[in-house]
């Protein structure tokens, strides 16, 4: 109605002004630019109704109470997911801990194996080293006893001053004690070397059973660990392959 006016207006004012045609022509376009704006703006609204009449419609036909129940069954899911993931870190922990603790008893089985030989390599040393040690004990007192003897034989025949039976010359003095002594200083060193290689080895020998008896402890303290160890891997694989989700 509007618009009629105008161009009635316009039509009366164009005779008298020229310039009133350019603003008909200005509202003419402006109209039909609001118009297809408006027709635009229609279309987009009815797209929009139509696509929330779908969704709308599929909510409707799906039903709150599956969605609920598809969402438990999806919760359910990853629970069970979450829990056969930690069962199976715990079982490969468990796995982890038999073998180190496997191999840390091997390893102090061996040592009281070495230290078991070792022991009987020093018995058989100390057997050896007290036979020795008794072989110059008794040459050395065979020796001493001979050596006193001997001086003691010269002394009851020879004095200072007489001729040696055996040389002839001239005796100045006869060997003191302590000079005899020295006769037996070789054999003395001798047996002192034994005797200090004796102690050694017995020494030797009684720290071995020391370090045995140390070690059987260890190896004792390694096996009750390695068995602790087998009865948690093996609590640790039942309980992963009894999970529902397990597949071999």
């Amino acid at each position: 109605k509007n618009l009629s006016m105008a161009r009635t207006q316009g039509a009366e004012c164009a005779s008298r002004e020229p310039s009133l045609a350019e603003e008909l022509k200005s509202l003419e376009a402006a109209h039909e630019q609001a118009v297809k704006l408006r027709d635009a703006s229609v279309r987009e609204d009815a797209q929009r109704a139509e696509t929330l009449a779908e969704a709308k419609a599929a909510l409707e036909k799906l039903g709150l109470k599956e969605l609920m129940e598809q969402k438990s069954l999806v919760d359910n899911a990853l629970q069970s997911i979450t829990e056969i993931l930690g069962i199976e870190t715990e079982w490969e922990q468990a796995k982890a801990k038999c073998k180190e603790a496997d191999e840390a008893y091997a390893s102090s089985v061996a040592e009281l194996r070495r230290l078991c030989v070792q022991e009987e390599a020093l018995k058989a040393g100390l057997s050896e080293r007290q036979a020795e040690y008794e072989r110059q004990v008794v040459v050395y007192e065979a020796k001493e006893a001979a050596c006193k003897d001997i001086l003691k034989e010269y002394r009851s025949r020879l004095s200072d001053g007489d001729s040696c039976p055996l040389c002839g010359q001239v005796i100045a003095h006869l060997m003191t004690d302590e000079e005899f002594e020295s006769v037996l200083e070789p054999e003395r060193l001798r047996l002192q070397e034994l005797k200090a290689a004796l102690d050694k080895t017995r020494n030797e020998l009684n720290m071995c059973k020391a370090d045995i008896k140390a070690q059987t402890k260890v190896c004792h303290n390694a096996e009750t660990s390695l068995k602790t160890a087998r009865t948690a891997h093996e609590n640790a694989e039942s309980k992963f392959k009894a999970h529902p989700l397990y597949e071999d």
